[in-house]
C-alpha cells in the first residue's frame, strides 16, 4: 500500500474538513494536549468549542481551582465530569505536559489514543486512531480488524515512520467530509484507486 499517495492524494484535494480548520487553532503544546484530551467520543466542532470556552475561562490547565466548574465549561463534550476532574488532576499533579508515550499513558484519563494523536501533533512519529482512521483503513482494504486497538498497532508497524504523524489528520478529514461512516461519496473521493470499497462496488 502506497502510504505516501495515500496522503498526498487526501491533501491535495483540499477537503474543507473540521480538523483542517482546528489544526490552526491549536497554536501552542497545551492547546494540543487539551483539545485531544476533550476530543473522545466527541465531534470536532463540541470538542472545538468546549477547548475555546475552556481557555477563555482559564487561560491555562494550572489555572484550574474547581473541577465542578470546569465540568460546566466544558459541557456538552462526552464524560465532561470525569474528563474535568482529570483535568484538575493533571493541574495538581504535573507542571507540563509530557512528551513520551509512557508518561501520557500514567496521566489522568489519557489512553492509547489520546497518547498517539496528542505526539503526532506533535511532530513524533506515531499514528493515532480514532474511529475514522479505525473505519477507513478497514473499509479500504488496507487491513481487517475488529477494533482500533488492533488497528493501532498493525498502522504502527507497517505505515513508514516518517508518515505517521501524517496519517491521523489527513484520514480524519477525509472521513469527515467524504469517506461518512454512513453513505459515503465515494464518487469523489481523491483515493478511489486505492480503495477496495469502491473497487467492488464499482
Amino acid at each position: 500500500m502506497n502510504f505516501r499517495e495515500i496522503i498526498d492524494l487526501i491533501e491535495s484535494a483540499k477537503l474543507d474538513s473540521p480538523v483542517y480548520r482546528i489544526k490552526r487553532y491549536l497554536d501552542t503544546k497545551e492547546k494540543k494536549f487539551v483539545y485531544v484530551f476533550l476530543s473522545t467520543r466527541t465531534r470536532d466542532e463540541v470538542t472545538l468549542d468546549a477547548t475555546e470556552r475552556f481557555y477563555r475561562e482559564y487561560g491555562s490547565i494550572w489555572n484550574i481551582d474547581n473541577p465542578e466548574h470546569v465540568a460546566q465549561v466544558i459541557k456538552p463534550v462526552a464524560f465532561y465530569r470525569v474528563k474535568a476532574n482529570n483535568l484538575y488532576r493533571i493541574s495538581v499533579e504535573y507542571k507540563d505536559i509530557p512528551e513520551t508515550l509512557d508518561e501520557l499513558l500514567e496521566m489522568p484519563g489519557v489512553g492509547i489514543k489520546v497518547a498517539k494523536v496528542f505526539l503526532a501533533e506533535m511532530g513524533y512519529d506515531y499514528v493515532g486512531v480514532d474511529t475514522h482512521v479505525h473505519r477507513i483503513v478497514n473499509r479500504i482494504g488496507i487491513i481487517h480488524t475488529d477494533n482500533p486497538r488492533d488497528t493501532d498497532i498493525i498502522l504502527n508497524r507497517i505505515v513508514p515512520k516518517s508518515l505517521r504523524r501524517h496519517v491521523n489528520v489527513h484520514l480524519v478529514a477525509l472521513g469527515q467530509t467524504i469517506c461518512r461512516a454512513r453513505s459515503p461519496r465515494c464518487e469523489i473521493c481523491p483515493i478511489q484507486r486505492h480503495c477496495r470499497y469502491f473497487l467492488n462496488r464499482s
